[in-house]
């Protein structure tokens, strides 16, 4: 009889739900996570322990950079991994290597099923070259859904998640929808995905992930508002732009660059968080045009940096990632 139960168990926790999702729903739920070329994402990671030695902050960034297709016809997504933390793992890897700077950099192909919303991960095996596993199954509508699906190759899991899409969240100053989800594990692990956003935070026992920067596929970046004070697009004067640094994030160098409409005195400065200010790359004049400065951070610890341009009446401020 106890060995009846529990197979009953697993099978009532491993079912996937049948209430079939509408055209509309499964669009909705396809919002949940964005696979398009461009989008971006920076994460931190903290471990907390009562041994301080064993405490640790790190940073690591997920980029969908190019499309592919097997030979079988799937088509991927392809995400590039810089510096991942190896917690939550894959469940497969291709390409890994290390970059000039000593950077890991790995790839994982995704893709999103557009008529069901499920996220299929490509993990071939000797059998069968093409073979999937299933991640999440973006179910919307359904107060508390079942899915055998494993999102990440983590000890303990069970094939199976316990998910709940009714709640709303803050993500960069702004309520959307989530999806809310637990890994049916030994150790829980939960997570939540976030219209238009994805992966939001992961959090265990003494473990916690939180998104801290977002770029979508149009280049509208979104950054955590504790960190960093950037004016908004309304209070930018037109001509002076302040770009993007890339490589970003970076080890030890990256590039900073300006454009100018106009002749004039520029301060192009270096802060962290506490608002110290750490370098000065420019201070003086410089003619129309665009600029490009390097920046050598070799002397600072990893972590978030404010980079400031000042041109007469205009600022602008942008935020970076020094991982080491």
């Amino acid at each position: 009889m106890k060995h009846l139960i529990y197979t009953l168990l697993i099978f009532t926790i491993c079912a996937v739900p049948t209430q079939a999702q509408t055209t509309d729903e499964t669009n909705e739920a396809l919002e949940f996570y964005p696979l398009e070329i461009g989008t971006y994402w920076v994460y931190r990671q903290r471990i907390f322990s009562d041994l301080p030695m064993f405490s640790d902050t790190t940073y690591y960034s997920i980029e969908v950079v190019a499309d592919t297709t097997l030979t079988n016809g799937a088509k991927y997504s392809v995400l590039r991994y810089f510096n991942y933390s190896p917690t939550f793992g894959p469940h497969h890897i291709t390409d890994s290597g290390e970059d000039e700077y000593g950077n890991d950099i790995f790839y994982v192909f995704e893709r999103v099923k557009p008529e069901t919303a499920e996220v299929l991960q490509w993990a071939p095996t000797e059998e069968d070259p093409f073979n999937e596993i299933l991640i999440d199954s973006l179910t919307i509508g359904m107060d508390w859904y079942y899915i055998t699906a494993e999102r990440w190759d983590y000890p303990g899991v069970i094939d199976s998640t316990s998910c709940n899409s009714t709640f709303a969240t803050e993500v960069f100053d702004q309520t959307v929808e989530r999806i809310s989800c637990q890994l049916l594990s030994f150790a829980p692990v939960f997570y939540s995905l976030a219209r238009g956003f994805g992966l939001v935070n992961v959090s265990g026992v003494g473990l916690e992930i939180d998104l801290i920067l977002f770029r979508d596929s149009d280049g509208n970046e979104y950054i955590d508002p504790l960190h960093v004070n950037t004016p908004k697009e309304s209070e930018i004067p037109m001509g002076a732009v302040l770009h993007a640094n890339y490589p970003n994030p970076f080890n030890p160098t990256t590039n900073i660059s300006f454009e100018l409409p106009e002749a004039a005195d520029v301060q192009l400065a270096i802060y962290d968080l506490t608002g110290r200010k750490v370098a000065v790359l420019e201070n003086g004049s410089r003619a129309a045009g665009l600029h490009t400065i390097a920046f050598d951070a070799a002397n600072l610890s990893s972590g978030v940096y404010l980079y400031r341009l000042q041109t007469g009446t205009f600022v602008q401020t942008r935020k970076m990632l020094l991982v080491k």
